[in-house]
């Protein structure tokens, strides 16, 4: 212990502080006693403006030595060519920023706007959505039955599909849905360096688009920390891609893991929150035999949640069981409607798309358990459940257990029937944001207790500082109020019933010392005005400068007619002789 406090005591930036300190420290000892400095009786540092001047020079002195040379180095940069691409960068990133405010802030808008009174922000969770390009981050969100306020992009994206480029605000009575670009998730993507040690800042041009996206994210984060809605951000949903994850299950999960932990990361770091993370399976539908199993049930079906919550460390076990617990649910629900289905070829797409949402629960069991693992190294934030939806079918779906076995034994797959389902049916979307994720909003914590405790600590100071300064300036304003009181009653006391032309040169120089020994109260009417007065608050003394003239008056006129006189009468005596 006593080495790390040596060696930090003979550390650079210990001397630096150190004699930073003592420089500070002699300027305000030279400023206030400077004065008090003689050669052969003469004081060269009385006036102020010389001892300020001095101390000026010293710290413009100190100012050039410690950072002249970053300043020639800024300088310098300034005309480098790296430094104006970066500042090109910077203003493109800045436009996309000034988009995304302000539709964001319209959206909010139309939302007042429309519900008025029924709306209250503060109490709106805001939850974040992320995920690959094309995930179905934005069918999730405009096909979720949830009521939001008509615009232009919501309409646009109805009859267009189009992806969400930027951010996208979508606010319910509920809560508050941010739907981002895709390549906002996974702008590493973007970023494919040639060596080992390559930054992207080594070659702007290439990484341009990288050192863009990356940007605006980090931007955009620091934008919710003005706290819009009941919290920063309440939680994140991670949307996959179920067809692409099965097709791809190792390379598509390895990436979509490395992404969401640098993106919780960031979340974490620039909010400083702890937050719940919802892995979201999307795109059900393109599963074979869905349609035909739900259509067994009663259209209430989609109002329920699909998936499993968790509130704890997760482990292989218990993923098991609950996953089996899933799966026997959904095939009792079948056996139990058997008896309804009346196409045998409905049975068998019922059935095996059971075995495929089995397998498609094996590989998400793996997944979670990695993204649990990979996540609680970097990050504080936790998994809280995994869920399957699908918000809009309009594709062609496929069974994936048979085109798994077609690659395994190197078959040709099946080609699919040329029937495409279209259905704007959303199942288990709406129940799955109202019922549970909007309700979770209390789950989002700060993740560090030490920048609360800070933050308090700070606050304590400030009022406590302020309360001290207010307590002694109250004070200081009542005893100077006293003491004016009492210097008046004295001087009123003086000059009540006083005819100073009728005094004799004796009466009048006691008058004066009097005159002289109450005005003395106050120091500084013999002074020089002085600016730490105002500070100090000692400023009474003003109210009696006229007395100070009159003093000066009668003074001179008790000299006029003493000394004065005695001095013509020795000069009339001299000149006799």
């Amino acid at each position: 212990m006593f080495k790390k406090i040596f060696d930090f005591v003979k550390s650079r930036l210990f001397i630096t502080a150190f004699l930073l300190c003592c420089i500070f420290l002699l300027s305000i000892l030279f400023w206030f006693w400077g004065s008090l400095v003689a050669f052969n009786d003469i004081y060269i540092f009385s006036s102020s403006f010389l001892r300020f001047s001095i101390i000026l020079i010293i710290w413009l002195i100190v100012f050039l030595f410690f950072l002249l040379k970053p300043i020639i180095n800024f300088i310098s940069s300034l005309k480098s060519e790296k430094r104006l691409k970066f500042k090109v960068l910077k203003k493109e990133a800045d436009e996309f920023i000034y988009k995304s405010k302000r539709n964001f802030f319209l959206s909010l808008k139309d939302a007042k706007e429309t519900w008025k009174n029924d709306l209250k922000t503060k109490n709106l969770p805001l939850i974040i959505i992320i995920g690959n390009e094309g995930a179905g981050k934005s069918t999730f969100i405009n096909y979720s039955d949830i009521e939001y306020p008509l615009s232009d992009s919501l309409e646009s994206y109805k009859k267009f599909h189009k992806s969400t480029r930027n951010f996208a605000l979508y606010v319910s009575k509920k809560g508050a849905l941010l739907d981002t670009e895709g390549n906002y998730f996974s702008q590493e993507e973007f970023f494919k360096p040639t060596s080992s040690d390559e930054i992207p800042e080594d070659d702007i041009d290439k990484n341009r688009d990288f050192l863009i996206k990356k940007n605006i994210w980090k931007k955009f984060l620091t934008f919710l920390n003005k706290n819009f809605f009941h919290s920063k951000l309440n939680g994140i949903i991670l949307v996959v891609d179920t067809v692409i994850f099965l097709n791809n299950p190792k390379e598509y999960s390895k990436n979509l893991i490395r992404y969401l932990t640098k993106r919780v990361n960031e979340c974490e770091k620039t909010l400083n929150l702890k937050l719940p993370i919802y892995i979201v399976f999307s795109k059900l539908d393109l599963i074979e035999g869905m349609k035909e199993y739900f259509d067994i049930f009663d259209k209430k079906i989609s109002d329920k949640i699909l998936g499993l919550s968790f509130d704890k460390i997760l482990s292989e076990e218990f993923l098991n069981n609950e996953f089996k617990e899933l799966s026997d649910s959904l095939l009792c629900s079948l056996m139990s409607k058997n008896s309804h289905i009346y196409n045998i070829e409905n049975k068998n797409k019922s059935y095996l798309f059971l075995k495929q949402l089995d397998n498609l629960f094996a590989l998400a069991k793996t997944f979670i358990l990695e993204v649990q693992e990979e996540n609680k190294l970097k990050n504080n934030s936790y998994l809280r459940g995994v869920y399957f939806v699908s918000a809009y079918q309009e594709n062609i779906p496929r069974n994936f257990l048979l085109d798994a076995i077609c690659e395994k034994y190197n078959c040709k797959k099946v080609l699919s029937k040329s029937n495409i389902i279209h259905n704007k049916q959303s199942y288990f979307v709406k129940s799955l944001l109202e019922d549970l994720i909007f309700t979770d909003y209390s789950l989002s914590t700060m993740k560090s207790y030490s920048k609360k405790l800070s933050f308090l600590i700070i606050i304590l100071i400030i009022s406590f500082g302020t309360y001290a300064i207010s307590s002694y300036f109250i004070s200081k304003n009542n005893k100077e109020f006293e003491k004016s009181q009492n210097t008046l009653r004295s001087l009123q006391l003086l000059l009540k019933d006083q005819d100073y032309q009728n005094l004799n040169i004796k009466q009048k120089a006691d008058f004066l010392i009097e005159l002289r020994n109450i005005l003395n109260t106050y120091p500084e009417l013999w002074q020089d005005n002085n600016i730490f007065q105002y500070l100090n608050l000692n400023l009474s003394y003003k109210g009696f400068k006229e007395a100070k003239q009159l003093y000066y008056k009668l003074n001179e006129d008790v000299l006029k007619n003493t000394l004065l006189k005695e001095m013509e009468y020795t000069l009339l005596t001299d000149t006799n002789k």
